[in-house]
């Protein structure tokens, strides 16, 4: 019994209550309209969306004030103020604040306070509106490089989403469109969105799609025949590669705008560079061994493959060799002059066929207008051996032998500085030279070169004077 009586009397308490909020409400004055163009606005001026209306009625005849406040509850903007009305015409805010600037972007609401006849007051702040003058975002990493092995160019995905603050992810529309087939070289790509207050934003960004290949270069299809060669003309830079097998990568960088000539019968194919383990021909020099480090052969195989503009080959890790080449005809040829720095506009210059090196502390950078086989290497000083004394034999010299007595010349082709071979020396002996046999002079059986004693030095000596005078006497008489 207690529980329904209980019951009972929550139920009229909550009857009455209601009753009298519709009592009291029905007293108050009410908005019947209440209508906005949009709720959200972009006031810059470009004639789209650039204010918000608000179109209001009331349920009876009353004072009204309508201003906008920000998010901070701080007054923006008096709208519109009547002391008596029922049907305003439809107000308009335009985006700014009471000194006529526009106001950030954000979140704003509208303030209707208004009061009938008797006093009775209501404020209403059920609406907001939202100003946003910012375009989207468009999501691009900057400058896009790809590598392709056709001269045709190779399609491209990209991403160039657009996000902007207010509506999230919006459309973005871009030219060349993402898969689109991208020459070599460098394309612009222009991207352009807007929200639905026309906030509008385009970028733009690069796309580079370079040559490079560890394969042959096909230039069949730009041969044209003119003055006597087959000409090749390349508007892109192309890279060919080679693998040292020790990690490094040989680079051969054809300049864009670049003419290739070739002979008659040459097809138009340039061979990647490849790492060789003969050389067609070696660096000489006199006294001195050559020692090969690397052989790198690019171009053609016996043809002679020039350029309009110098070609840059890289072989990684050759610091501080000499470089040279093997010329059409097999000979061996030094590249020695020395490129003044390492940039395409200097190189440029060289003449028809010329080439230089550049030694850049870690690589040696080769520029060159002509494509062959092209070696590193260094040279090292033969070193002359030195035989032993052994018994009673001395060792060999290219010194002509000192000895502890006079030297007696039977010519003057056997002096000391025309001897070149001397062997098998002792102290009491000695033998005519190679080139002594060989000279002008008149023969003389018997010679003797060497180092006597003193006395004997001057008895031999008394006996060739004695016998060159026996000898003119003898021919005197005998005429």
């Amino acid at each position: 019994m207690d529980v329904m009586k209980k019951s009972l009397l929550v139920f009229i308490l909550a009857f009455f209550l209601i009753n009298t909020h519709f009592i009291l409400a029905e007293g108050y004055p009410s908005i019947e309209i209440y209508d906005l163009s949009s709720y959200i606005f972009s006031p810059n001026n470009d004639g789209i969306m650039d204010n918000v209306s608000i179109d209001l009625k009331f349920s009876e005849e009353v004072s009204v004030i309508l201003n906008i406040i920000n998010s901070q509850k701080d007054l923006v903007k008096e709208i519109y103020s009547s002391n008596s009305v029922t049907n305003p015409h439809s107000k308009l805010w335009d985006g700014t604040n009471e000194k006529k600037k526009i106001v950030p972007d954000g979140n704003y609401t509208i303030e209707i306070n208004f009061t009938d006849s008797e006093g009775n007051n209501i404020l209403d702040t059920t609406h907001q509106i939202t100003i946003d003058t910012n375009p989207p975002e468009i999501n691009y990493e900057g400058t896009l490089f790809f590598q392709t092995e056709s001269l045709e160019g190779t399609s491209i995905e990209f991403n160039a989403s657009a996000l902007d603050s207010t509506y999230g992810e919006v459309s973005s529309f871009c030219v060349p469109s993402s898969g689109s087939l991208i020459g070599l070289g460098n394309t612009t790509i222009s991207c352009n969105s807007s929200d639905p207050q026309n906030n509008f934003i385009e970028r733009n960004f690069e796309i580079v799609v370079y040559f490079e290949s560890e394969k042959s270069l096909d230039l069949s299809s730009n041969l044209k025949e003119k003055n006597g060669n087959q000409q090749a003309n390349i508007s892109d830079k192309l890279k060919l590669t080679g693998d040292l097998g020790n990690g490094g990568i040989i680079e051969v960088v054809i300049p864009k705008d670049t003419v290739i000539y070739g002979p008659l019968d040459w097809n138009g194919t340039i061979d990647a560079p490849t790492l060789e383990f003969t050389a067609s021909a070696t660096p000489f020099k006199q006294g001195f061994n050559s020692d090969v480090s690397k052989i790198i052969r690019v171009g053609f195989s016996g043809k002679n493959i020039s350029f309009s503009n110098a070609v840059r080959i890289i072989i990684p890790g050759e610091s501080g060799k000499r470089v040279g080449y093997v010329s059409i005809d097999g000979k061996f040829e030094e590249i020695s002059a020395s490129c003044v720095d390492d940039t395409q506009g200097t190189n440029d210059l060289l003449q028809e066929g010329g080439d230089c090196h550049y030694d850049n502390g870690k690589d040696i950078v080769i520029w060159t207008k002509h494509l062959t086989e092209f070696l590193t290497y260094t040279f090292s000083p033969i070193t002359q051996s030195t035989d032993s004394d052994s018994g009673s034999g001395r060792g060999i010299s290219e010194e002509f032998p000192t000895r502890s007595g006079p030297i007696i010349c039977l010519s003057p082709s056997t002096c000391p500085g025309s001897v070149q071979e001397l062997s098998s020396l002792d102290d009491n002996s000695a033998e005519i030279s190679t080139e002594e046999k060989n000279s002008n002079a008149a023969p003389i059986t018997g010679g003797i070169i060497g180092t006597l004693g003193t006395g004997s030095s001057i008895l031999v000596g008394v006996l060739i004077v004695l016998a060159v005078v026996g000898a003119v006497v003898f021919t005197r008489k005998r005429k």
